[in-house]
């Protein structure tokens, strides 16, 4: 108990800063492909899988997964253009999300093109690129139950709305799970620009 309690001591001086690379390349998807099985109601696929044996399908052994389509590489083309795996109903499962867009209402952004989507947003809002929130950024809250600065520890589409995980920056333990974005927004949040000499 004692080491934790000198973690949380050195945590709180608040010398600690986590680099955010702003990279936009890359393509973070799972490697194998899914096939689309039906599109549901509520925006999510229903997609399928065959395991491999000696590079052979096995039919009798099937992967079955229910993704949210933004979360999916080649179904309904994600606004971009046709493409082989769309013709075929594949799909690549993106992994990772590169942020949420601050915008009314909120847009996440799949780690995929993500500098065309940011153009395609900006076009949508006079021409200015709208403030991108990412995990491990760092927030305030102005008012509320969440009044105060915290770190993003994740971003979720959930049935309910865009929610995010947080926890508090200068100490250990502090966690709050799925907060709604939107009550966020209404209560003012501000993201943080972090250097190295802290807040």
């Amino acid at each position: 108990e004692a080491c934790l309690d000198n973690i949380k001591d050195a945590v709180s001086e608040g010398r600690i800063v986590k680099h955010l690379p702003k990279k936009m390349s890359g393509l973070r998807v799972q490697e194998t492909l899914w096939r689309v099985v039906k599109e549901n109601d509520d925006g999510t696929v229903d997609l399928r899988q065959y395991t491999m044996s000696n590079g052979v399908k096995s039919r009798r052994e099937t992967k079955l997964a229910c993704k949210n389509k933004i979360k999916l590489l080649g179904y309904d083309l994600n606004g971009l253009r046709e493409t082989k795996l769309s013709r075929n109903k594949s799909v690549y499962v993106i992994e990772d999300n590169f942020g949420v867009a601050l915008t009314n209402p909120p847009v996440i952004i799949p780690f995929v093109n993500v500098w065309r989507q940011l153009q395609a947003l900006a076009e949508k809002n006079g021409g200015k690129e709208p403030d991108v929130l990412r995990k491990n950024n760092l927030i305030e809250i102005k008012s509320g139950t969440y009044k105060g600065v915290w770190r993003v520890d994740s971003v979720k589409n959930n049935a309910s709305g865009l929610a995010l995980d947080l926890a508090k920056p200068a100490y250990v333990g502090a966690y709050k799970i799925n907060v709604l974005l939107k009550t966020l927004m209404k209560n003012g949040l501000r993201i943080i620009e972090t250097d190295f000499v802290g807040v």
